[in-house]
């Protein structure tokens, strides 16, 4: 009762409206008892309505914020020289913001993996270098650029015969994947995990296609 009182009088000061305070929102217990069944009854309505107005309120801003939120989405993963001997061998992922908000603290964890046929990637970034934070706005796209060929010293090398041999043959797989994180604008985490696999003709013409694991995104 003495927290109900307190409750009533800060009410009073925030409002200004002492009367109107004391006799709709909070009546006393005199005043309630001289109402009639139906005047108590309309009270009660009216408190449900209000409260269940808040929930909506509540719901339908949830609802928006999920519709408006950032969508970090995988367009496609090309190279820009022809899969060949002698040519670098390289892949660029293109990611794109398909969302209505802005993805900030987009971060990315990305690797080339060559697997034998049969077998897919562990798809563990643990020991994977993390791309700094970056911003996507509305319908913005961004790169990831990965060199799955590497020299003795680990720098970015060529197609080897030997390579593209076994490439053909499909004795051996090359696999591109990774996961990237970010916020949006209303304070919640989200993810995208993406995986694809370069698939070359006889005829030299090659394609990345998706895999059957690893392509997925939170539904936050």
């Amino acid at each position: 009762c003495t927290n109900s009182r307190k409750a009533r009088r800060l009410l009073v000061r925030l409002f200004h409206v002492r009367q109107w305070t004391k006799m709709f929102l909070f009546p006393t217990q005199r005043q309630w008892s001289g109402w009639s069944l139906p005047s108590k009854l309309g009270v009660v309505g009216t408190y449900i309505g209000i409260i269940g107005l808040c929930f909506t309120l509540y719901f339908e801003f949830r609802h928006n914020k999920s519709i408006d939120r950032p969508y970090i989405s995988i367009m496609h993963v090309t190279s820009p020289y022809d899969v060949q001997i002698g040519a670098p061998l390289k892949a660029l992922i293109t990611i794109q913001n398909t969302g209505k908000s802005p993805a900030i603290n987009v971060q990315s964890s990305a690797i080339a993996q060559w697997i034998p046929p049969g077998k897919i990637p562990n798809f563990l970034y643990g020991g994977v270098e993390i791309t700094g934070k970056a911003t996507i706005g509305p319908g913005g796209e961004s790169l990831i650029e990965l060199h799955p060929t590497k020299d003795p010293k680990g720098e970015t090398g060529y197609l080897v015969q030997k390579d593209f041999e076994a490439i053909l043959k499909k004795s051996i797989v090359l696999f591109v994947h990774g996961h990237i994180s970010y916020d949006d604008i209303f304070g919640k985490s989200h993810w995208t995990d993406y995986c694809y696999k370069l698939d070359v003709r006889g005829t030299g013409e090659y394609y990345w296609n998706p895999c059957l694991e690893h392509n997925e995104m939170d539904k936050n």
